[in-house]
């Protein structure tokens, strides 16, 4: 499948200490489909710590760090939500 619709090269993902991502999405916060997917992203990982736990198979460091990234996405989703003027990306 061509990707002529995205510019790539447009949006590029960088670590703090400046080296390339190069496994790195990005959802734009004004993408209409932005806050769907982002709130999906963090129930995935909710569901995923609810059955972990269910068969004790989660340390108490791993489901923290993991709710807290589910919680990071779902605030970023409730932001992405706020956003009145959606467009698709360019």
């Amino acid at each position: 499948m061509e990707d002529d619709f995205i510019d790539e090269a447009k949006y590029e993902v960088y670590k703090a200490d400046h080296t390339p991502v190069d496994d790195a999405v990005v959802i734009r916060l004004k993408d209409p489909f932005a806050a769907t997917a982002l709130h999906t992203y963090a129930n995935t990982i909710v569901s995923f710590v609810e059955l972990m736990k269910s068969v004790s198979a989660l340390s108490k460091e791993e489901e923290i760090r993991l709710m807290d990234i589910a919680d990071y996405f779902q605030e970023k989703g409730d932001e992405s939500r706020q956003i009145a003027d959606k467009r698709l990306p360019d």
